[in-house]
């Protein structure tokens, strides 16, 4: 039968606990433990809606069409829980859902701001009768019909706003020097390009080639066309070599060898 010395039991462990690595280890983990319990303390009582209240909206952007009063009233119903319980995705999604806002960013001021930075959309075009179109090709639909004065229509199939946006960049860009201002440029089902200018002129692109073409028509128009321009009803430019032109008023005008 082995004897057990308890003695030496006690004095083994008394001797274990005391040693300086298991004390630092055990000193560790109650000052994490203590961190610990003292951050989840702080966060429970500074989500309390009563502690640090958001007392300031700022609301920075250049807005144009769209009214900083009525955003700030908008969210006020999120601003009821505190500074520190704001849900800044809900805010983000209101803000975002008036018309002309295209992006935004929410961000907390120690201790009792809510920081609010706002980007509207750029309108460079009407998309049909009930769109406008932005500096990407993205549609967007103010509420309340709030459409910039001249902006060019753009009509074309669905989801084809980008490709017609950019399209309408290069259009302008050749066309600048002319005189002529761009109302209207529609894309129809068979792909077939057809601009309309200020004074009831139409040039017809067609489908294939249509930068070269618009180029053949900035070159005659500056050579020739100027010259008719209150007669001309339309330019087809859908011709290998040439093009025809539709006159008004019953006009016909010999365009052969005029320079």
């Amino acid at each position: 039968m082995v004897a057990i010395d308890k003695h030496s039991i006690f004095h083994n462990f008394v001797y274990k606990w005391h040693h300086p690595l298991l004390s630092r280890q055990w000193l560790r983990c109650s000052i994490m433990f203590s961190m610990l319990c003292a951050t989840v303390f702080v966060m429970i009582y500074l989500n309390q809606y009563n502690v640090l209240p958001v007392s300031h909206v700022i609301v920075e952007g250049n807005l144009i069409y769209s009214n900083k009063n009525e955003l700030v009233t908008a969210i006020s119903s999120y601003l009821t829980c505190g500074f520190m319980s704001v849900n800044i995705s809900n805010i983000c999604q209101v803000v975002e859902a008036f018309s002309w806002i295209k992006k935004v960013h929410v961000m907390r001021v120690w201790p009792d701001t809510l920081y609010i930075i706002v980007d509207e959309h750029t309108a460079i075009a009407q998309w049909k009768d009930q769109a406008l179109v932005n500096e990407y090709g993205e549609v967007f639909q103010p509420s309340g019909k709030m459409f910039p004065t001249n902006l060019v229509i753009l009509h074309g199939l669905e989801g084809s706003s980008k490709v017609m946006s950019k399209q309408l960049l290069v259009i302008q860009q050749y066309v600048s020097e002319l005189g002529l201002i761009i109302k209207r440029v529609t894309m129809d089902q068979r792909r077939s390009w057809t601009i309309y200018f200020n004074g009831s002129i139409k040039v017809i692109l067609g489908r294939a080639n249509n930068k070269q073409r618009l180029q053949n028509f900035v070159e005659i128009f500056k050579v020739v066309l100027h010259h008719y321009i209150e007669y001309i009803a339309a330019v087809d430019m859908r011709y290998t070599s040439g093009m025809s032109v539709i006159w008004k008023y019953d006009q016909n005008f010999d365009l052969n060898g005029t320079s």
